[in-house]
């Protein structure tokens, strides 16, 4: 958009808007491409964004401090301090020169804390930089609006602060490696003083078997399943003849669902009788 065009866009706005206009709407689109106008050479400014990662906080900063150079930190999680950081701007990317060189104090520090810049975009019509980084197989998103565009940025620290990304890693290993159920879980649980006992054991073919002991009797082996988003649907449960459904129709139960926590490795059964819902947490075993 050349200036002249800039110039008589705004114009025309103005007088829109003086001539009693939807105002609301004309001005966020007049600050939208005002915007898109004035950094269509890339970031100019101070940038603050922050992420939590289970409680522990990364905040990012970016301030540009020419048209080619700008000071990149990180705290909290993750501590990073760049000055001087030489950068280039085009189709909505920020690249940077001498990132890989061995005395770039980026490449150092992003090495250091094991850390891949994949890349770094910038939108000029909402004035926003985001990091895109990896760390082995997870993906961290920072998005860094402009310090303007921000009331306040409240500077928490958590009670994890100076805990290092691998002992993050480690802590929550099973939140980013069970991406499935895998293994046998079980659990007991006292209903009206009878006690059962749930035992399900996942197979490598996409199917379980399911056992309940205590006053319901069941054993269903090689139950076709499928799972997503937390939740395991048994396949054939609404198939005449299906033994889940078959054995439990004698004590006038049903299914009601099958979940999994990745959290604490752990699955729910959910039983129905009549009116009451019974819930049975089982544990790895």
């Amino acid at each position: 958009m050349t200036r002249a065009v800039y110039t008589l866009f705004s114009l025309s706005l103005l007088i829109i808007l003086c001539l009693g206009g939807p105002i609301e709407p004309l001005t966020n689109l007049f600050n939208k491409y005002h915007n898109a106008y004035k950094n269509s050479e890339g970031p100019v400014g101070t940038y603050v964004g922050k992420i939590s990662i289970f409680g522990d906080v990364i905040i990012a900063s970016w301030t540009t401090e020419s048209s080619n150079t700008a000071n990149i930190s990180m705290s909290g999680t993750l501590e990073l301090e760049c000055d001087q950081v030489e950068f280039k701007y085009k189709d909505g990317y920020l690249f940077f020169p001498r990132l890989g060189s061995p005395d770039d104090c980026l490449t150092q520090q992003l090495y250091a804390l094991s850390l891949n810049l994949v890349s770094a975009p910038y939108d000029p019509v909402s004035d926003e930089i985001a990091f895109y980084l990896e760390y082995s197989f997870i993906k961290i998103e920072i998005d860094l609006p402009h310090e303007s565009d921000q009331k306040f940025l409240e500077k928490e620290k958590s009670a994890c602060h100076h805990v290092a990304l691998p002992e993050l890693i480690e802590r929550y290993f099973t939140r980013f490696s069970l991406l499935e159920p895998s293994g046998s879980y079980s659990g007991t649980k006292s209903l009206f003083g009878k006690s059962v006992t749930v035992t399900t054991t996942v197979n490598l073919d996409s199917t379980f078997n399911l056992i309940v002991q205590g006053s319901i009797s069941l054993s269903c082996p090689n139950e076709p399943y499928t799972y997503a988003n937390g939740v395991i649907s048994v396949t054939h449960i609404s198939t005449a003849g299906n033994c889940i459904s078959d054995v439990l129709s004698r004590y006038s139960v049903s299914l009601k669902s099958i979940t999994y926590d990745t959290t604490s490795n752990s699955v729910t059964v959910s039983f129905r009788y009549a009116f009451i819902t019974v819930d049975i947490k089982l544990t790895a075993n």
